[in-house]
């Protein structure tokens, strides 16, 4: 089979490929999501966010904390394709939220889902990648981007506090993500914050 060709760029192809059996297509794209090779990973997770199976599910949900940051990525969009169940979102918020290989997604498919019963998680998140003893160079700034916009999209306003310094990052997608975040939230003492961020080049 094909499935199996010694070529990832094969592999590729057919991980992605439409058939007409789509129960095979689904089997095989389950089991090339192990792949070794990246970009068939990548493919097969991108196939699986046609299947709303547990199993694709599961699949997808290991290949949040893959190695490949666009394997992730594949995955993440995948998922929130999908929109599981309460309990793999609840799974995703206790479990792939505390897992630094997971985390980014995590906050990504929360926040997309709108699963605003883990928003004070998210902003937990965000205390801990901003906190004081982490150095500047330290810092994440990817997680600080995605846990920003999410909180901005669950209408956090408690979190609205702890953003607004962040206009002051040296990262222009985190000043980004403040500016999306506040004016979503509409928390007055931030007011000046979005006006300052407005006039920012």
């Amino acid at each position: 089979s094909l499935s199996n060709d010694k070529r990832a760029s094969v592999r590729a192809i057919v991980a992605s490929a439409p058939i007409n059996d789509s129960k095979a297509r689904g089997a095989i794209a389950l089991r090339l999501s192990r792949d070794r090779d990246w970009e068939v990973r990548r493919q097969a997770c991108l196939t699986l966010g046609e299947y709303d199976t547990p199993k694709s599910i599961e699949a997808l949900l290991s290949r949040i904390s893959d190695k490949h940051r666009y394997v992730r990525d594949a995955a993440e969009t995948s998922l929130i394709a999908l929109k599981p169940n309460d309990k793999i979102l609840d799974r995703l918020g206790s479990t792939y939220l505390k897992n630094p290989q997971s985390v980014n997604c995590a906050v990504t498919i929360l926040g997309a889902l709108k699963v605003k019963r883990f928003s004070q998680a998210v902003a937990d998140v965000l205390a801990a990648a901003n906190a004081e003893e982490v150095k500047e160079a330290d810092k994440d700034n990817e997680l600080i981007y995605r846990c920003v916009i999410t909180l901005g999209k669950l209408a956090y306003s408690t979190s609205a506090d702890a953003v607004a310094p962040l206009a002051s990052s040296k990262d222009e997608k985190v000043r980004q993500a403040v500016a999306f975040c506040l004016g979503r939230l509409k928390v007055p003492s931030t007011y000046i914050t979005i006006k300052t961020l407005s006039g920012d080049n």
